[in-house]
C-alpha cells in the first residue's frame, strides 16, 4: 500500500526537496519500550519522582536532565537509570513482536531502534530476545549525533544511513514524541494503541497519528 507523505520540518530543507509523492515503505524505526516491548516494564512515574524531575514540575525528563549541572545531574541521571535497570527483569516482547520483526525482514525492510532509554537497555532488549539480526542500527540517548525524539534527528540519520527517504520510513511508537519525531522528519507515524488502564494509556494520541494499531502484527498490513 501506498501512504502518504507529511509535510517535512521546516527545519531540514534537505528534505524538502524530495518529491511528495506517495511511497512504498522501505524501512522503519521503531520505539522500544511498550511499543517493542509490553507496556509498564519501566516505572515511568517512579523515574520522575525518584530523579526530582516530578518535584521540579518537568514533563520531558530528557529535557529537564539537560539543565541541571553537577552533582544534581550525575544524581538525577543515576535514579534514571537505577529505574531502568529495575524494569530489566520485567521486559517482555509485545505480542507477536518476534513474528512482526522477521516478517519485516524477510520482506527486504530496513529497521532501526530509536529510544530515550539508554543503550544499556537498548543491548539487554537485543541480547535477551535474540534480536541483534532483525536491526540496522540502534539509537538510544547514549547517541551523540542529534537530538532525543521528539526531534526527527534519529529518523534522519537511519535514512542518511539507508539512502530512504523520509516518507518511504515509518515511524512506529506508543507516546506524543514517537509521533511528533515522525511528523517532525517528513515520516508516515504509527500509533501502537494502549487502551485505558495501561501505564500509559495513548487514546488522545489517535488522531495525531497516520495509523493506528492494536497489534504489531497489524502493521504488516502498512508495509506491502
Amino acid at each position: 500500500p501506498m501512504l502518504r507523505r507529511l509535510a517535512a520540518s521546516p527545519t531540514w530543507p534537505y528534505w524538502r526537496a524530495l518529491s511528495t509523492a506517495p511511497r512504498k515503505v522501505k524501512g522503519i524505526v521503531w520505539d522500544m519500550d511498550g511499543t517493542l516491548t509490553k507496556d509498564g516494564a519501566i516505572d515511568f512515574e517512579e523515574m520522575y519522582r525518584r530523579s526530582g524531575a516530578a518535584a521540579a514540575g518537568a514533563t520531558n525528563i530528557l529535557h529537564w536532565l539537560e539543565t541541571l549541572e553537577g552533582k544534581q545531574k550525575e544524581d538525577a541521571e543515576a535514579a534514571i537509570n537505577a529505574v531502568e535497570r529495575e524494569g530489566y527483569e520485567r521486559m517482555e516482547l509485545s505480542p507477536n513482536c518476534l513474528e512482526t520483526l522477521r516478517e519485516c525482514r524477510q520482506r527486504g525492510l530496513r529497521m532501526a531502534i530509536l529510544t530515550r532509554s539508554a543503550d544499556e537497555a537498548v543491548q539487554t532488549f537485543l541480547d535477551r530476545f535474540a534480536l541483534h539480526d532483525c536491526f540496522d542500527l540502534t539509537l538510544s540517548r547514549s547517541w551523540q549525533g542529534g537530538k532525543p525524539k521528539p526531534a526527527p534527528d534519529g529518523i534522519l540519520h537511519f535514512c542518511e544511513v539507508m539512502g530512504l527517504a523520509p516518507a518511504e520510513v515509518l515511524m512506529i511508537g506508543d507516546w506524543k514524541d514517537d509521533v511528533a519525531a515522525g511528523k517532525n522528519a517528513g515520516s508516515p507515524t504509527v500509533l501502537k494503541y494502549c487502551p485505558p488502564g495501561s501505564q500509559r494509556s495513548n487514546g488522545h494520541l489517535r488522531e495525531q497519528a497516520s495509523h493506528i494499531v492494536d497489534d504489531l502484527k497489524d502493521v504488516l498490513a502498512l508495509v506491502g
